[in-house]
């Protein structure tokens, strides 16, 4: 779900989705993810890491910049982010 609260389709491969799918059959409110703890483990990896300054959401931006760079049309890309029609 985004931000806005509408569906979110996000293209997994097989093996990812069978990882979530035997993670959340684990979880007893049936969510795969909290925020809070989203944002806790990111900031104890990156301290753990020794790495500052690195964002979640620069992740996204990578991803973007790698389509882009390997020439994924700006459609395509704007549509795996979850973008809003430009036009």
């Amino acid at each position: 779900m985004s931000k806005s609260g509408a569906a979110r389709h996000v293209p997994l491969n097989s093996e990812a989705l069978s990882a979530l799918e035997r993670w959340k059959k684990q979880k007893p409110t049936g969510r795969l993810f909290e925020v809070g703890s989203i944002k806790t483990a990111w900031a104890t990896l990156m301290t753990d890491a020794k790495i500052v300054g690195f964002r979640f959401h620069d992740l996204r931006h990578h991803f973007a910049s790698k389509l882009v760079q390997a020439g994924v049309p700006l459609n395509t890309v704007r549509e795996l982010l979850g973008h809003a029609d430009w036009l």
